[in-house]
């Protein structure tokens, strides 16, 4: 029986050549396979060139995509500082001419009052009717502030919508990262499965504008 040629030992810059640059191999369908050939030909690139050229694009599309969805957090955190001012600005606008109104009154019922005591002896009936108009006046009060407090929670609720909104920006954001960090092989076009990971992404994209634009009714 012959004996095995000895392993040829490889040259130290070889080793480092091949560390630096491991192979790909995997298998495709013969039409794919064709059409990557005949790319290659037509185009003139190497088959690393390519490759590289086809994740730097899908790099820069899935890039452009967390930079919109940065941009829609950073527009929607705007929103709310915005809202959440004007709802301030409204309570003191509300609150202010209240207050001062109350205090009026305070003063204008101290006075009736003081008055009354003065002229206790005049007619019953015509203090029974001044007192009746001011009651209807306090309520009529009473009647703005509850409109008032209306407004202002109208303002709270549609400040906690857009929380709530850009939380859900947030986790997208968020599942995004970590679906790129796990199946990189989904951005592949050459894969194998690349148009079923297409139609997975898509019906992904497709679940997430209902669930925003409930969360802004």
């Amino acid at each position: 029986m012959a004996s095995k040629k000895p392993a040829k030992k490889k040259k130290p810059s070889r080793s480092r050549y091949e560390e630096s640059n491991p192979t790909l191999s995997f298998r495709v369908k013969r039409d794919v396979y064709q059409r990557f050939k005949d790319h290659i030909r037509a185009t003139g690139q190497s088959q690393s060139e390519f490759l590289t050229a086809a994740l730097d694009q899908e790099e820069a599309r899935v890039n452009a995509r967390v930079k919109e969805l940065a941009g829609r957090r950073d527009n929607l955190k705007q929103q709310l500082l915005s809202l959440e001012h004007l709802i301030e600005e409204r309570r003191k606008q509300l609150e202010v001419p209240i207050q001062k109104e109350r205090a009026r009154r305070r003063r204008d019922l101290e006075a009736w009052y003081q008055n009354e005591k003065q002229l206790r002896k005049m007619e019953f009936t015509h203090y029974e009717i001044a007192l009746d108009k001011i009651r209807q006046e306090v309520k009529e009060e009473e009647g703005r502030l509850r409109r008032a407090k209306f407004e202002v929670s109208i303002m709270e609720r549609r400040k906690a919508a857009l929380e709530e909104e850009m939380k859900k920006w947030q986790n997208e954001m968020k599942t995004v990262s970590w679906f790129i960090n796990t199946f990189p092989w989904v951005l592949c076009n050459a894969c194998p499965a690349a148009s079923w990971n297409r139609m997975v992404l898509e019906v992904a994209k497709s679940i997430q504008p209902p669930m925003t634009k409930k969360a802004g009714t």
